[in-house]
């Protein structure tokens, strides 16, 4: 029988098509992931029924394992599986005079296979338990993917991991041989350094490098100011923050288990915040703003409880230039019959009023250099206060290096009874990109040379100032100096951390003779310490002060015999 051949091509067509469809539904191979650790286990020449662990990680149903020996003497292991683990142990000492080697391999469906070498060392060798980091280093972004890790390679066991100390913005620990490191975003524009320490039971020891970038100065996120407080009533109204950034459009987010009283949104680079009525005890929340550059900042909202009678300024830190002029800042009050006024040392530069929830604070023009500071203090009839911190920038500070006459209130106690005043030449000379004050001392240190004794100042960006978070020694002086906070509250820091920067203050009459004063206050601020709340708003007293140092008992003790506070230096200038 014949077939005409455009009905043989549509039979053709037909089949193709067929063929072409049972093709596609042709199930797919699934692969599986497979992965061991450690990649090598090692055995002393006599560590003989001491079991070690082999880690597997798989998402295949099931994985085996084979052991093949190096060399002549083979079945000197016994190993035994279990559901997410494999063990390990030397059946016999190695009698034999080189090291005796085996590799196991691992092995599951559809997964690339895994080998761990074994090895057990010999009489006369011992064994390497040294720790090594692959990688040494981690390089981290500012935001992002945090998480990264580090395989750690030894022969050894009961792995540890810690971080440098003092390092709180990562977390680090160990799973299965790897050392894990976690950051947390980092919004500075300045990157970061951290280290992590890794050590065994019999002595090894790495160390792991971390750095994180930071966000491009151009990309930050600056809320102007950084908190807000509302009365418990929710000051029937929302308050406006500034949000400062040259990034993309920010967002604003309150976290799901404070929307029921915060909120917050943005409206062309205004953050506006709102809070409801709180007829509860005092309660706070936060608010991130973030760009798509990665920036972050967050406000810190905190609401009175009911009945509260406090206060709350804001901002609570104000700065002038040298033209001085007024600014203004917002006060959140329960309390009646608000007032301000200045600290008795700057009643000449510095005013304040209240006018109904607002502070004016006003500051003279100045024609000094450095810089130079006050306080605002706002108080209710019921007792209740809450402080401003005012600095005022004067002109640049020239060359301090010279000779100059100082005065200054001195003692040899804590408790600064049996107090004295001193005087006499001090010399400041350049050093080490900053300036060393030498000659200012009593009686505590002149059997060191009073002579020689020395306050440091050290610059930052131009400006000489003193730095509270750091200690100094001058050579082998048995002697050295530190810059000291005292606050009424009884609590006494003899550093901030991080660091705290307080510039010196010159002033220069007609005549042209020059006052140098070494910063006398520091108020207290959530950012110079983050973890001790009851400092806020309070404003410490600062000294200067040295310290011999003794050794008892084989360890060096410092020991404080000087303290001075007001300290002034003088100079006649042409």
């Amino acid at each position: 029988m014949r077939t005409n051949r455009p009905i043989r091509l549509l039979c053709l067509s037909a089949v193709l098509l067929l063929a072409a469809g049972c093709k596609n539904r042709e199930p797919r191979l699934v692969t599986h992931t497979l992965e061991v650790a450690p990649a090598v286990l090692s055995f002393a020449f006599d560590e003989t029924g001491i079991s070690k662990r082999i880690d597997v990680e798989t998402d295949a149903p099931s994985f085996s394992f084979s052991v093949s020996y190096s060399g002549q003497e083979t079945d000197w292991l016994e190993t035994a599986q279990e559901e997410t683990c494999i063990t390990v142990s030397a059946a016999s000492r190695n009698a034999s005079d080189g090291e005796r080697r085996a590799t196991l391999t691992v092995s599951a469906d559809r997964a690339a296979s895994r080998t761990v070498v074994v090895t057990q060392g010999s009489e006369g060798e011992g064994t390497d338990y040294a720790v090594v980091l692959s990688p040494d280093s981690l390089e981290l972004p500012a935001y992002g993917t945090l998480t990264e890790e580090a395989e750690i390679i030894s022969a050894g066991s009961g792995f540890r991991a810690e971080r440098a100390a003092g390092d709180t913005w990562y977390e680090v620990r160990i799973e299965k041989q790897r050392l894990i490191v976690t950051a947390a975003p980092n919004s500075s524009a300045e990157a970061r350094e951290g280290a992590a320490t890794v050590t065994n039971a019999e002595g090894g020891e790495a160390v792991l490098t971390i750095r994180q970038a930071g966000i491009p100065a151009a990309y930050g996120i600056t809320l102007e100011p950084a908190s807000l407080t509302f009365a418990s009533s929710g000051d029937g109204l929302t308050k406006t923050v500034s949000v400062v950034t040259q990034g993309s459009v920010p967002a604003a987010l309150v976290t799901s288990d404070q929307a029921e009283w915060l909120s917050a949104e943005i409206v062309e680079k205004q953050l506006l915040v709102t809070a409801t009525v709180n007829d509860g005890g005092e309660r706070r929340g936060e608010v991130t703003v973030t760009n798509a550059e990665g920036a972050f900042a967050v406000l810190e909202v905190t609401q009175q409880a009911a009945g509260d009678t406090g206060i709350a300024v804001e901002p609570a830190q104000l700065s002038f230039g040298p033209e001085g002029g007024r600014r203004t800042c917002g006060i959140t009050a329960g309390g009646t019959e608000l007032t301000a006024a200045t600290d008795t040392g700057s009643t000449a530069w510095l005013s304040a009023a209240v006018t109904g929830t607002a502070l004016e604070v006003t500051a003279a023009p100045w024609s000094g250099s450095g810089v130079r500071s006050g306080t605002v203090t706002v108080r209710s009839a019921e007792g209740s206060e809450a402080t401003v911190a005012v600095s005022q920038q004067g002109t640049p500070i020239a060359d301090l290096s010279g000779t100059w006459q100082w005065h200054s209130l001195s003692a040899t106690t804590e408790d600064w009874t049996n107090t004295s005043e001193f005087s006499g030449t001090a010399t400041i000379a350049r050093e080490n990109g900053g300036y060393a004050v030498t000659g200012i001392a009593g009686s505590g240190v002149q059997g060191f040379g009073g002579a020689t004794a020395t306050i440091h100042l050290i610059l930052r960006d131009g400006t000489a100032g003193v730095s509270f978070g750091a200690a100094f020694r001058k050579g082998d002086k048995p002697y050295y100096s530190a810059s000291h906070l005292v606050f009424p509250s009884g609590i006494v820091e003899a550093w901030t951390e991080p660091e705290t920067f307080l510039p010196v203050s010159v002033e220069r009459d007609a005549s042209g003779l020059e006052r140098l004063l070494l910063p006398d206050l520091l108020t207290a601020t959530p950012e110079l310490f983050p973890d001790s709340e009851q400092l806020w708003g309070e404003t410490g007293e600062a000294s200067y002060i040295y310290y011999e140092t003794l050794t008892m008992g084989g360890i060096a003790v410092p020991v404080p015999i000087e303290y001075h506070r007001h300290v002034v230096l003088t100079r006649q200038q042409p």
